[in-house]
């Protein structure tokens, strides 16, 4: 029952009373007790309905906070749910600033970025703004000193009276938006600044409760986290990209494109991927170190609607002249303003400004610590902060971009060496070949006569005719000298046809032992008149029949006998022979001379002797060696010495038992270039 009911109750009783009782005087005391304690009883519950009624504005209040609690809690969550399934932080956050206007009762919301290079802070989302004011509220930080407020404070900076802070933020702002008070937190990832956002109620000023100095803290929190792993998103995106193009542009370098190329491909990389108005580069001339004049623009990238700079080479020299003295890369923000443009180079800023030029990035090219050439990133429209990725891109790039141009440079000068080089050889061919037809010719011209000369000279000394001793010698004199000349001949043309590859092997079965018993028979006589001992040691594992040239084997035994015998005045000479894993080896060893260890390599040269009395004494024209290489290596085979000075010499030559073996050393000899050595230097 409610209190006022009680209240009726006990009334009515009251007047029941005192109809009853009359105006009784021996009742009256106790009618008035009565009604005091009536009375009495009225006052405590009227006391305890105006109780009632507080208790329950009070409940109503609760529940009224608890509802706002609620709000804000559901805003704040629905804002962690749109901040963790964004794709973007751009579309989502207008949803995050309209959620914490809701929950804060705030009139306007602004969230801010902060650009650690440019110093610079950006209104990128809000709620209750309009386009002008976002764009209003971007800036130089310097320019809105309370954001310096807020980055001491490192919480909810709450200034209930913006006249008492004049210069906190700019008087345009201030007008434009009617602001008197404002609430500004600082987004933090640890110790790194990532924006700020700021709030307020328009015109009127307000309380902050710790409980909205919670809220706002943890939007904070949940706006940086998100901001944070963006940034990280987009810095991984950046650092795929800028490798994407690196590659790109090292393997254009590294490909076999011509200079101007790989110079066009790196131009539109570098370009596109800067979002630059201009990229040029420029180079020196091949050889030359760079300086303010010889650079030239060996390609340029220019965007859609912009204009690309004149090849004028001096056009970009105040530039360049800043690369040279500062020796390393130049980032210059603003033409307009830049003080390395001052003094000296004053006149040069209004040329570079009427060039549509203001922000230029100039990165040199060098190779071993020599400047090669020049990258040059450029904007038009108007200054630009230069950050260190960028810088750092460019510089890898013109790491690569110098070893296009070296190895341009090198094979350009290969290729002219080459041309030099193949010309050379065309003429040297064309010598050789009027030499080999010159011997030729000479040597076939010489031969008639010197036959004739043997020939007359051999029927006088056998005619029986009577002759002097003087005569006798005298013939005798030509007829040895005729034989040399003729052997030399011979040995001439030899060599112009092994040179001229026109040599021809005709293998047939050939027996080793009656070959080495010939020839030694015809030394036999000489070795007899100088004392010699000349004697053949065959093996008896040596085959009775090999498949060879017989003319040339025995050509090579001749010279190498000859040799022995020449160079040997008492002693021996041995020829010996035997068989070794499908190889005959025949060796001439002697007790001659010998020959020095630092000679042996060259004693297969056309034309070389060795300088020495000896030697000159016993004559020769030092080709006989050469024709044996040059044989062996026809027949298969291959020739070698081995020797100690004072002690004697062997010559072993190694051939070939089967044909078919020899056949394939021949041709893999002749795909080796063996055939193109003018001088005999082959196996």
């Amino acid at each position: 029952m409610r209190f006022s009911n009680i209240l009726k109750l006990i009334g009515q009783v009251r007047r029941s009373s005192e109809r009853a009782q009359g105006p009784s005087s021996g009742t009256e005391n106790e009618a008035g007790r009565m009604s005091a304690s009536y009375n009495d009883l009225i006052d405590c519950v009227q006391e305890a309905e105006k109780q009632q009624a507080l208790q329950a504005e009070a409940l109503a209040a609760a529940a009224a906070d608890l509802a706002v609690s609620a709000g804000r809690l559901d805003a704040l969550a629905c804002a962690s749910r749109a901040l963790c399934s964004a794709l973007s932080l751009e579309e989502v956050l207008p949803t995050v600033s309209s959620l914490l206007a809701q929950a804060m009762n705030f009139r306007r919301v602004s969230i801010f970025f902060f650009d650690q290079h440019e110093r610079s802070v950006k209104a990128v989302a809000g709620y209750g703004l309009s386009d002008e004011d976002m764009r209003l509220l971007t800036g130089p930080i310097e320019n809105y000193p309370i954001f310096s407020r807020a980055i001491e404070a490192r919480d909810a900076l709450w200034v209930k009276n913006l006249g008492e802070l004049p210069g906190a933020i700019p008087e345009a702002i201030l007008q434009r938006l009617a602001l008197t008070s404002v609430v500004i937190l600082a987004l933090w990832q640890g110790d790194c600044l990532l924006g700020f956002i700021a709030g307020d109620r328009g015109g009127d000023k307000f309380e902050l409760s710790q409980e909205e100095r919670r809220l706002i803290r943890a939007f904070a929190d949940l706006i940086a986290v998100a901001i944070g792993h963006a940034r990280l998103f987009e810095a991984e995106r950046l650092r795929a990209e800028r490798e994407a193009m690196l590659a790109r542009i090292a393997h254009a370098v590294h490909s076999k494109l011509a200079l101007d190329s790989a110079l066009r491909t790196a131009a539109e990389e570098l370009g596109r991927r800067l979002g630059a108005d201009r990229c040029i580069i420029q180079i020196a001339p091949e050889a030359a170190v760079a300086t303010e004049t010889n650079l030239s623009i060996a390609s340029q990238y220019t965007r859609d609607s912009v204009e690309p700079l004149p090849l004028e080479p001096t056009i970009l020299s105040p530039l360049v002249k800043l690369v040279l003295n500062e020796q390393g890369v130049v980032p210059i923000s603003d033409i307009a303003s830049d003080m390395r443009l001052e003094g000296p180079l004053s006149g040069s800023r209004d040329r570079l400004l009427d060039q549509n030029l203001r922000a230029v990035l100039q990165c040199p090219i060098i190779h071993e610590d020599r400047l090669i050439g020049i990258i040059s990133i450029q904007t038009c429209e108007g200054p630009r902060m230069w950050r260190s990725e960028e810088i750092e891109m460019v510089r890898e790039a013109a790491s690569d971009i110098a070893v296009a141009i070296v190895h341009a440079h090198l094979m350009e000068r290969l290729r002219r060496k080459t041309a030099e080089l193949e010309a050379a050889n065309a003429e040297l061919v064309r010598a050789n070949q009027v030499k080999m037809d010159f011997l030729s010719s000479i040597s076939h011209e010489l031969r008639t006569p010197l036959n004739i000369i043997i020939g007359f000279s051999d029927l006088m000394l056998t005619s029986g005719e009577a002759l002097t001793d003087r005569q006798r010698e005298n013939l005798e004199r030509i007829n040895r000298n005729g034989h040399q000349l003729l052997a030399l001949i011979n040995d001439i043309l030899d060599l112009s046809k092994i040179e001229a590859g026109k040599m021809t092997i005709r293998p047939e079965p050939v027996s080793v032992r009656r070959l080495i018993s010939t020839v030694i028979d015809e030394f036999r006589f000489e070795a007899e008149s100088r004392s010699l001992q000349l004697e053949a040691s065959i093996a008896d594992q040596v085959p009775d029949e090999i498949i060879i040239d017989p003319l040339r084997l025995r050509q090579i035994l001749i010279n190498l006998i000859s040799n022995a015998l020449k160079f040997t005045s008492s002693g021996k000479v041995t020829v010996s022979a035997q068989a070794l894993d499908g190889y005959l080896q025949i060796a001439v060893t002697d007790t001659g001379i010998g020959i020095p260890a630092s000679k042996l390599a060259a004693i297969f040269e056309p034309f070389y002797q060795i300088d020495s009395p000896d030697r000159r004494r016993s004559g020769g024209t030092g080709l006989g060696l050469a024709i044996c290489k040059r044989l062996s290596s026809l027949l298969g085979g291959q020739i070698s010495a081995a020797s100690q000075e004072g002690c004697g010499s062997t010559f072993t030559v190694t051939l070939p038992i089967n044909a078919d073996t020899g056949r394939a050393n021949r041709q893999t000899t002749v795909a080796g270039g063996q055939s193109g050595d003018l001088l005999g230097r082959g196996r």
